[in-house]
């Protein structure tokens, strides 16, 4: 029988977890609110975000210690992983985006 696209995206999701089990030798511990493929606690100390942190770290195939830099640093400055992984962590200049490309037109509309 054929799986439904929910069943493949665990499937996929789990491999995931696994790859990113393997590299950084560490141990998923659950899904907050037993939501898969949202934010997952790792070690029991570390919150994760499916997409935004898990997939691309395994997708970029970076130095494992970078996502734990990064880990600290987005503490501070919000800077997504991507981005980081890219060399750009200004924090302001995303800031500045934000402002720009976002709210700004929101406030044009009357």
């Amino acid at each position: 029988m054929r799986k439904s696209l929910n069943e493949q995206f665990e499937i996929i999701v789990n491999k995931y977890i696994k790859a990113f089990e393997r590299k950084h030798k560490v141990k998923f511990e659950f899904w907050v609110d037993d939501n898969i493929g949202g934010i997952c606690v790792i070690n029991s100390d570390f919150c994760f975000n499916f997409i935004e942190n898990i997939k691309v770290d395994i997708d970029y195939n970076r130095p494992s210690h970078l996502i734990w830099e990064w880990y600290e640093q987005k503490m501070i400055k919000q800077v997504q992983l991507y981005k980081y992984y890219k060399g750009d962590t200004n924090y302001h200049k995303f800031t500045n985006v934000f402002y720009t490309e976002m709210i700004k037109p929101l406030n044009m509309i009357k």
